[in-house]
């Protein structure tokens, strides 16, 4: 091993992408139940080959998500603190913010 770390694996890059495979993943999951809520003539945006589209996206989402996960388990298991991490601070905030909306407001 060079004394540069040349040879330690990209980890920081890997997370990348099993960031982007997880938020794409879940962005494009949610188009279903989007469809399902408002149909396709009063829908915001309409997208091509619905299901077929989105569901190819997933399966191929999934197969590169498993592959990762065989390869390189810490790195996805990385990846899913960061999402929850994120996602809790995000609720605490929308919590705390609703407090202090609907606290009465000093005179």
């Amino acid at each position: 091993m060079d004394c540069d770390g040349a040879d330690r694996p990209r980890v920081d890059g890997a997370l990348a992408v099993v960031l982007i495979l997880l938020i794409d993943g879940l962005t494009v999951a949610s188009l279903f139940k989007l469809r399902a809520r408002r149909p396709a003539p009063g829908a915001p945006f309409l997208t091509p080959l619905y299901p077929f589209v989105p569901a190819l996206f997933i399966v191929v989402y999934l197969a590169l998500f498993y592959g990762t996960l065989r390869a390189q388990p810490s790195v996805v298991v990385k990846a899913v603190a960061v999402l929850l991490v994120t996602w809790g601070f995000s609720w605490l905030a929308i919590s705390r913010a609703d407090t202090e909306s609907h606290s009465p407001s000093p005179v």
